[in-house]
């Protein structure tokens, strides 16, 4: 089983993955302390594409596998892609929708309230949540066992 330790730094993880993909946005947490990232980001991909899509997606998963293998546990990885996949799912269930399949020009989107709303940061906190423990499966295996 695992640490405290571990268990901070995937919740921490998982935080900074959730925050990741909205680096395009000139408003979002990281690009009002980095404000240079946002401006270059956006002249070359549009909002909620290359930044929320599959692409990215993979593309992390691949660096982690290749390079985070001996230096970071794995846990502490898919609390990362967790995160960063509870936010483009809380941004597919948005009016605005989101390019998952980014090239291609297909939004993919819930239509369950508009950005910006009063259900729109608790539901993301708990999907966030909820991707965070499920990449966290390694502590849920004692209490799942008991029902099975």
């Amino acid at each position: 089983h695992s640490s405290l330790t571990e268990t901070i730094a995937c919740t921490a993880v998982g935080y900074l993955g959730c925050l990741l993909p909205d680096i395009d946005h000139t408003k979002s947490f990281v690009s009002k302390r980095v404000p240079i990232l946002p401006k270059i980001i956006s002249f070359v991909f549009s909002h909620r594409g290359f930044t929320h899509s599959a692409l990215l997606f993979f593309i992390m998963y691949f660096l982690l596998l290749q390079y985070g293998g001996g230096s970071v546990s794995p846990v502490v990885q898919y609390a990362f892609l967790a995160g960063f996949t509870s936010h483009v799912l809380a941004d597919c269930c948005t009016v605005g929708g989101v390019r998952v399949l980014w090239p291609t020009p297909i939004k993919i989107s819930f239509c369950l309230f508009k950005t910006g709303s009063k259900i729109e940061f608790p539901f993301a906190i708990m999907l966030s949540m909820m991707l965070v423990c499920f990449s966290r499966y390694d502590l849920l295996i004692p209490y799942i066992s008991k029902f099975m």
